[in-house]
C-alpha cells in the first residue's frame, strides 16, 4: 500500500509536496514549544580576543535591543562568583512616545562594571541608541548576571536611533558564526 504524500498549501493557493525530511522537521516543530526569546529575538554577538568582553545583543522584531553577557563571557563561563555590579552613573529615564531626553549611548559607552572575586570587567554597549533601561535588580542580586544572563540578568535595553535600526548590528555576528569563532579560538 502506497504512502499518502503530504502537501503544504502556499499563500498563492498552490500546493508543494513535502520531502521525507521536511515531514520529520514539521512533526518535530509541532511538538517543540518555542520560547519568547526564540520567537521574537535574534541573537547577535560582539566577539573580543579573549572572552572578557563577549556580549550578546538580542534584537527584537520591533528593533529594540537587549544587551547581556554572552554565554562564553569570562564571567558567565568562569568559576568566579560575581560580588558586585556597578551600573552606569547619570542614567536619565527617557520620556514620551519617542523616548526623548533619554541617555544616548555609543558603541564604547560603559553600561556597567561587573566585579568578581578576582577581577573587574567593564561592559560596553556595542550599539548606538537611547538607553531605555538599566537592570536595577543587578545591584541587589549581582549573581543574576551570571546565572540568568538571557532572562532576569540582562544588563540594559537600548532603542537604536531610527536611521541606525538596521545598522546597529553591522559590527556584530550571528550566533552560528559566534559558536564557530569560539570553537576555532579554543583550539
Amino acid at each position: 500500500m502506497a504512502e499518502e504524500d503530504e502537501y503544504v498549501l502556499c499563500d498563492d493557493g498552490s500546493k508543494v509536496k513535502l520531502l521525507d525530511n521536511d515531514i520529520e522537521d514539521k512533526e518535530e516543530d509541532r511538538t517543540r514549544v518555542w520560547s519568547v526569546l526564540e520567537r521574537y529575538y535574534t541573537r547577535w554577538y560582539w566577539v573580543s580576543e579573549n572572552r572578557d568582553e563577549d556580549l550578546c545583543v538580542m534584537r527584537h522584531s520591533n528593533g529594540i535591543c537587549v544587551v547581556t553577557l554572552s554565554e562564553e563571557h569570562a564571567v558567565v563561563a568562569g568559576d568566579d562568583d560575581v560580588t558586585k555590579v556597578e551600573l552606569r552613573e547619570g542614567f536619565q529615564e527617557p520620556k514620551g512616545k519617542r523616548k526623548r531626553q533619554g541617555t544616548l549611548v555609543q558603541e564604547e559607552s560603559t553600561l556597567c562594571t561587573v566585579h568578581t572575586k578576582s577581577k573587574s570587567y567593564k561592559v560596553r554597549a556595542r550599539i548606538r541608541g537611547v538607553l531605555l533601561e538599566l537592570n536595577e535588580s543587578l545591584t541587589t542580586k549581582p549573581a543574576l548576571i551570571k546565572t540568568e544572563n538571557f532572562d532576569q540578568g540582562f544588563i540594559a535595553i537600548v532603542l537604536p536611533k531610527s536611521q541606525a535600526q538596521h545598522d546597529c548590528v553591522r559590527s556584530l555576528i550571528r550566533r552560528d558564526d559566534y559558536v564557530l569563532d569560539r570553537q576555532g579560538r579554543a583550539k
